[in-house]
């Protein structure tokens, strides 16, 4: 009989299927690092990683269309993490009063006229020492923030995860009306950056690939 020759196309898929999946075990396990339980959060677009906020026990809010609130919903539901702290608001600006954020988390598929039109809230209310996710951030939105973000006294890169996840912290109050102007020109004209990967996420990435191979050899 004679054996089928193997589908190199199939083999690559299922490879390129397994490294997604080990990347996002990094992030995810790094989000759970920074976010502790009683955490008031904010999700900018879609992004179903902010599930990760969620199941910490995060107070999260979503800024964004139904379907972003619909589609993180049923990702928590098919995981059976818990929804009952996800609230939506469809305008950060008209709120009878705003409330600190420890954590901010940017969709990947982010369109720049939305971040433009809720940076400025969303920056003011992050808490000084809290934490911004921008996810994408090799492409995109994302991308062109990170690079104005890495030029700006007032923020920190901590982290560059799988080279598309950045994390800033805050580290001081600024005008945000001159920010946002800032940003804005910035992301529109300056190049885009390329910072190097953060300790902790070294540390991760280092940690979950020697468990891997442990795992690996262990079932051979």
């Amino acid at each position: 009989m004679t054996k089928p020759e193997p589908n190199f196309a199939e083999f690559l898929r299922q490879r390129a299927e397994q490294h997604a999946a080990a990347q996002k075990d990094i992030v995810v396990d790094y989000l759970k690092i920074i976010v502790k339980p009683g955490d008031k959060t904010l999700q900018l677009g879609e992004c179903l990683l902010a599930a990760t906020f969620v199941a910490r026990g995060a107070f999260h809010e979503v800024i964004g269309s139904d379907a972003a609130v619909f589609e993180l919903r049923r990702h928590c539901a098919d995981n059976d993490i818990a929804g009952g702290r996800i609230t939506c608001e469809q305008n950060s600006g008209n709120r009878a009063g705003p409330t600190s954020l420890d954590a901010v988390i940017l969709g990947p598929d982010l369109e720049f006229s939305l971040l433009a039109r809720h940076w400025e809230s969303v920056a003011d209310r992050l808490k000084v020492g809290g934490v911004l996710i921008l996810t994408g951030a090799d492409i995109s939105s994302s991308a062109r923030l990170t690079d104005a973000l890495s030029h700006d006294a007032g923020w920190v890169l901590q982290e560059l995860i799988n080279g598309d996840v950045s994390v800033f912290r805050k580290t001081a109050h600024s005008n945000n009306e001159i920010a946002t102007k800032r940003l804005v020109s910035r992301a529109a004209h300056s190049p885009i950056s390329r910072a190097q990967p953060g300790l902790v996420a070294g540390v991760l990435r280092v940690l979950f690939r020697s468990v891997r191979s442990f795992g690996a050899n262990s079932a051979r």
